[in-house]
């Protein structure tokens, strides 16, 4: 059943960031979205304020549609790999404070 396969993933990731800041940002994947920039300033703040590492995480939903630039695509895959070495978290999980997921703009 579809409810109970989105209530145990939301109990995973309850567990998963207790007690952290969490931004969760949905956008297309298109120049004028702006992620890039949203990126850059996440990694800016850390870079500012390294004990906000452990503390905040930033997961960024993007739909794909058919005018999603994949360029732009592989730029914030780029920028997650960057941020996520410099700021993972050695003592536990090894993800880093920045999740990309990407999906097709028809999936729910």
């Amino acid at each position: 059943c579809k409810a109970k396969t989105v209530q145990r993933r939301l109990s995973e990731l309850q567990t998963e960031f207790k007690g952290k800041i969490v931004f969760l940002g949905v956008s297309s994947v298109l120049a004028h979205e702006g992620l890039i920039q949203k990126f850059l300033a996440f990694e800016e703040l850390l870079n500012q304020r390294p004990e906000l590492a452990n503390r905040v995480v930033l997961i960024q939903i993007c739909n794909l549609s058919y005018r999603s630039e994949t360029g732009l695509l592989a730029r914030l895959h780029q920028l997650v790999v960057r941020i996520n070495s410099r700021h993972a978290n050695i003592i536990g999980k090894p993800s880093g404070p920045l999740y990309l997921i990407t999906r097709r703009k028809y999936e729910k």
